[in-house]
């Protein structure tokens, strides 16, 4: 069977997350997943990224965790999210890394602060033979170069 077959079969993936003393099971991937993050501006938050392809967006707030956004159109699997800092567009842009050798970067949108754009406002491109293992904002603080991010 192929792949994305199989991904349709597939049960979602309990992901737990430790918050404020108590876990969070994050039920929503059909695969597993590699990284987290929480939103710099506000820690109810957390963006993952998965085997499956898709970056999700997560509302943990409550006891009922709330999937918010799936973000897909990636050719490979995600493998890293982070958040800009606060002092970068107010906390407001993610980056995800992924196996397709893209960078994305998303904004958040200007209707619901815990949704992003659907689209990422732009790729960098490093191959498709250069998968991104990393990806993070710096907020320049003490440097002379100023905000940055690093993949």
């Amino acid at each position: 069977e192929e792949m994305a077959d199989l991904r349709k079969k597939a049960r979602d993936i309990d992901f737990s997350i430790f918050s404020k003393g108590s876990k969070k099971s994050l039920i929503g991937h059909k695969d597993r997943c590699f990284d987290c993050a929480y939103r710099k501006n506000n820690e109810n938050i957390v963006a993952t990224a998965s085997e499956d392809c898709t970056t999700c967006i997560w509302n943990i707030s409550s006891k009922n965790v709330k999937l918010v956004q799936s973000l897909s159109g990636y050719k490979g699997e995600v493998t890293r999210v982070s958040w800009s800092p606060i002092s970068v567009k107010n906390g407001g842009l993610l980056v995800t890394g992924s196996a397709d050798g893209g960078a994305r970067i998303y904004r958040e949108s200007s209707d619901d602060m815990s949704m992003m754009e659907s689209k990422p406002i732009h790729i960098i491109e490093h191959g498709d033979r250069n998968e991104v293992y990393g990806c993070f904002f710096t907020d320049g603080i003490n440097t002379s170069h100023g905000p940055s991010l690093m993949t």
